[in-house]
């Protein structure tokens, strides 16, 4: 937007600054000719108001006069002088510094029209200008999105037209990336209060800063923000323009990330799968770990990440955190992420006592981003070669599970942790493990379920128990007789008998297997 200089500067004009110097600087909106006593209901913000003083004519006192257009905001004064009242009216230029108003004299020979012509020319160079910078912008932003430039040089790129505090905080309250300002300074907690109710143009800060805000969101979902630290009715026409210009291409580039993790995602989640089905996919591993910087020909290891709260196991985000530390690590990695958990396949250089820290920092790492979350990590054996690399699949994730049922103690568990009968089940596959818990357990649950019985959880506890009558009556809370009824019923629903080690086995593992499963 022009200023009050740019009209002062042309020559044609010949205006002459009667006081204000130092308000050259205020923007010009438009001028506004007018010898109403009294303009202000036609008056606009930033209009320069233009007269040559009929109003005094009909009694108006110009203090009076001055002291109404600075009411209206007017961003200054033109008095155009007359061959019948050559010099500015007395106390004018006093009203104007009164009421902090710059003056302005024009000559008697320039027309009004020219003023406005100037100003129509300014308005329309200055136009042109953003209209340029707004293409460059676009341009480098295009460019930028292109080449995988993160916020921060996209930042960098509004900045270099317009230097305004700005920052990318995402809808957790992260901030993502910041310029012009400390990011310490971005009330993270107010901004996800803000992206999560209705639209709004400015969010406040618990210490009273106001920033506007300009959604940033792809999927028809808002993702995040571009903040400006300024009110919002103190950015210009064209300040706005280039945040929400900006906006709009973080939002392009967001999609281009979501379409990129979907492909990526699908193409890692394919490598379990792999893993799962050796004989008929496993000639498949090693082009698809060499895809993601794995050498298969090196030593490889697998962490299996969740949360052991009861609640949902996995979060979005949570193979981006475990990704993010190991390579912080320098250790190559892929993560691919369920709704039981991430798996962690990395090719591993290391010693293998220094799996356990890894894993601890990775779990250190999804606490601080989910403080409220329990996370855990089960962490399977270093394999030499691929052919082992499914046994350390099998290990980290019964691990995990190891340590999601003990709600409490380690997050980090290795296998070394769990009984060596849970190995051997986790080598077979689930559908097979899910008929031998319904042949064991089946007609106990049936009953269960019929006569709203507990069955299956008194022979749980007996066995847990070691097979001690007192001390399972007593953790039932039921008389010892009442056990052995219980007991009996169930070797009658099964067939099988308690006393036999064998049957016991069956049922200690089938307990185990529906545990895990």
């Amino acid at each position: 937007m022009p200023v009050l200089g740019d009209l002062v500067a042309r020559e044609e004009l010949g205006l002459q600054v009667c006081w204000g110097q130092e308000r050259l600087d205020r923007e010009v909106r438009w001028v506004h000719v007018t010898e109403l006593a009294d303009p202000t209901p036609y008056l606009r913000d930033a209009e320069l108001v233009l007269t040559n003083g009929l109003w005094l004519e009909h009694g108006v006192a110009v203090a009076d006069y001055v002291e109404t257009v600075a009411a209206s905001h007017a961003c200054g004064l033109i008095f155009g002088l007359l061959s019948e009242r050559p010099e500015l009216p007395p106390g004018l230029c006093e009203a104007c510094v009164e009421h902090q108003l710059a003056l302005l004299a024009l000559p008697i020979e320039v027309p009004f029209t020219a003023v406005s012509e100037a100003m129509a020319a300014l308005q329309g160079a200055a136009r042109q200008r953003e209209l340029a910078q707004s293409v460059d912008r676009g341009n480098a932003l295009a460019r930028a999105v292109a080449e995988g430039v993160d916020e921060r040089g996209v930042l960098r790129l509004l900045r270099r037209d317009h230097a305004l505090p700005v920052a990318v905080v995402d809808a957790g309250g992260h901030v993502l990336a910041a310029e012009g300002v400390d990011a310490a300074d971005i009330d993270g907690p107010a901004v996800v209060v803000a992206l999560a109710g209705p639209t709004r143009a400015e969010v406040t800060f618990a210490d009273g800063t106001v920033a506007s805000v300009f959604a940033v969101g792809a999927l028809a979902e808002v993702e995040a923000a571009l903040l400006c630290l300024r009110p919002f009715v103190e950015l210009d026409a064209s300040e706005r323009d280039a945040l929400d210009q900006t906006a709009r291409f973080l939002t392009v580039d967001l999609a281009r990330r979501h379409a990129i993790h979907a492909i990526e995602s699908r193409f890692a989640g394919e490598l379990l799968e792999m893993l799962y089905d050796v004989r008929r996919r496993g000639h498949e591993l090693a082009g698809r770990l060499g895809a993601f910087a794995i050498d298969p020909e090196r030593p490889l290891a697998v962490l299996s990440i969740a949360f052991g709260d009861g609640q949902e196991a996995t979060m979005p985000g949570l193979s981006g955190i475990v990704g993010q530390v190991l390579v912080r690590r320098g250790v190559p990695n892929v993560v691919p992420q369920g709704s039981d958990d991430a798996v962690a396949i990395l090719g591993w250089n290391d010693p293998a006592d220094q799996l356990e820290p890894a894993g601890r920092e990775v779990a250190d790492a999804v606490a601080r981003e989910w403080p409220q979350r329990r996370a855990v990590v089960g962490i399977g054996g270093v394999a030499e070669d691929l052919h082992a690399l499914r046994r350390s699949l099998l290990e980290a994730r019964e691990a995990r599970r190891v340590a999601q049922r003990r709600r409490r103690g380690p997050v980090v568990a290795t296998f070394d942790h769990v009984g060596t009968h849970r190995m051997l089940l986790a080598m077979h596959e689930e559908h097979t493990l899910h008929d031998f818990v319904a042949a064991v357990l089946g007609p106990i649950r049936e009953h269960d379920l019929q006569h709203r019985a507990d069955l299956e959880q008194t022979l749980r506890t007996f066995l847990d128990l070691g097979g001690r009558y007192n001390d399972s009556a007593a953790a039932l809370h039921v008389h010892v007789n009442t056990l052995r009824n219980r007991l009996a019923r169930i070797e009658e629903l099964t067939g099988r008998d308690l006393a036999a080690t064998d049957d016991r086995v069956d049922f200690y593992l089938a307990l185990a297997v529906g545990v895990a499963t």
